[in-house]
């Protein structure tokens, strides 16, 4: 069986979301993935939902 050459990360045009995209290594250890998952989801909760200052 041949490995499929990895594909580039998508371009979102937000920097946060772009970067955590690219760090998202879903590699053949599978115990890892709910954890790149959560932080990959973290960083798109709060690049689309930014918390409010309230000063």
């Amino acid at each position: 069986m041949t490995t499929p050459e990895p594909s580039e990360s998508p371009v979102t045009g937000v920097p946060e979301i772009d970067a955590a995209l690219a760090g998202l290594d879903l590699g053949e250890d599978v115990t890892r993935h709910p954890a790149a998952l959560a932080a990959a989801l973290d960083v798109l909760q709060l690049a689309l939902n930014p918390p409010s200052d309230a000063s």
